[in-house]
């Protein structure tokens, strides 16, 4: 985006920029917003955090682990929802 801007400090003001070609200025600021936004992703830290892990070798154990752990909480969520929905069923109503 510089490129297309022009400090007032050259011209012996050092408050403000003058954009010289809007057109193009707008094009690299919506660039930008891509950009940052793209950067700042949930994909994108994740990334950055397998990259920095794998730097130790031991990442995709830690995964596995961390795969274990998930599974073995779901198995139980999704056993204690069946038991509650089974208990649901046959307790009549109005009674608890």
């Amino acid at each position: 985006m510089r490129s297309y801007q022009k400090d007032f400090l050259e011209m012996g003001v050092a408050f403000r920029s003058e954009i010289t070609d809007k057109a193009a200025h707008a094009e690299a600021s919506e660039a930008l917003k891509r950009a940052e936004y793209e950067q700042n992703r949930d994909e994108v830290l994740l990334g950055r955090a397998i990259d920095a892990d794998a730097k130790e070798g031991d990442t995709f154990a830690k995964l596995a682990r961390y795969e274990r752990s998930l599974e073995r909480s779901f198995h139980r969520a999704s056993t204690s929802f069946a038991v509650y929905r089974t208990n649901a069923r046959t307790v009549p109503l109005g009674r608890s």
